[in-house]
């Protein structure tokens, strides 16, 4: 019984782990790439492409 509430536990916690590293990956992604998505949308409203 007690490793089956390990195992349960194990995975729950992995699960967690995995969701919070991808959103730290994500919001450091839109951290690095937020300058140039800005200057893309400038550029496209200031020459009207």
């Amino acid at each position: 019984m007690a490793d089956i509430l390990g195992w349960i536990v194990g995975a729950i916690l992995e699960a967690v782990a995995e969701f919070v590293v991808e959103l730290l990956l994500h919001l450091v992604w839109q951290m690095i790439t937020w300058p140039f998505r800005a200057a893309w949308e400038w550029a496209s409203r200031r020459f009207d492409w």
